[in-house]
């Protein structure tokens, strides 16, 4: 039996928290320098203009994907409305983050692996149990890319 849950990522609350902190004390941190003029205008436009696109990735909306158990995979919803098998090319995993490096399977090598971090927060619907499914489902896929590797190299 195939056991398969779709998970909706929504962007997530405490990483914009998280950036937002991060932003403000990078600031506080750059006031306590002895920077002036210039070279201090520049560091500042950097620091804003990094802040602003890593503010902008918190807020896009995180691609739809599709996981099952037996077999572990997972598919990517495309822009036309159906689902691709994707593979899992890397994987990291944290009892409160996990980080997903997907890609295609029909362009594998030419496509670049697309970035999924999901949080807690971050799935709907929010629950105890959807975020503990796809942390056991993290698990089980991280390592089966960690013996297939193993595999390879031998």
């Amino acid at each position: 039996m195939m056991r398969r849950f779709e998970v909706r990522p929504i962007p997530s609350r405490r990483l914009r928290a998280a950036l937002f902190l991060l932003g403000l004390l990078s600031i506080l941190a750059l006031e306590q320098t002895r920077l002036t003029g210039w070279v201090y205008g520049l560091a500042l436009g950097m620091l804003l203009v990094l802040l602003a696109v890593a503010w902008r990735h918190t807020v896009q909306a995180v691609m739809p994907l599709l996981v099952s158990f037996r077999p572990l995979e997972v598919s990517l919803l495309q822009p036309s409305g159906e689902w691709a098998p994707g593979r899992c090319v890397s994987l990291s995993v944290y009892p409160w983050l996990i980080v997903l490096k997907v890609r295609p399977v029909p362009d594998l090598e030419q496509s670049a692996p697309r970035l999924v971090l999901l949080l807690p927060d971050s799935l709907l619907p929010a629950s105890e149990k959807s975020w503990r499914q796809i942390l056991v489902w993290a698990q089980q896929m991280r390592r089966q890319i960690g013996s297939g590797q193993k595999r390879l190299s031998a």
